[in-house]
């Protein structure tokens, strides 16, 4: 779970930015042209820490549904081998 929250936050924190910008009449964004866009000028402006903003809201959420799918994962699996 810690590990896929890591890797995954930067792209978190960006789609979030992407989606919370104002856009034109067009439906075009005004802050950003595109993720990348996004991701160069959050860089330039905040440093590399912006790409874990919200880290702990977002493992506190993912880190429990690894755990889960783990154990549940290894307790049907266990099950299945004492059938077949």
């Amino acid at each position: 779970g810690l590990c896929a929250t890591a890797a995954s936050s930067p792209f978190d924190v960006v789609k979030s930015r992407m989606m919370s910008q104002p856009f034109d009449e067009a439906g075009r964004g005004i802050r950003y042209t595109s993720m990348t866009d996004c991701f160069r000028k959050c860089l330039a402006s905040e440093g590399i820490s912006f790409m874990w903003r919200g880290f702990s809201a977002n493992y506190l959420n993912k880190g429990p549904t690894v755990v889960l799918f783990f154990v549940l994962y290894e307790t049907i699996q266990a099950r299945l081998d004492t059938v077949l």
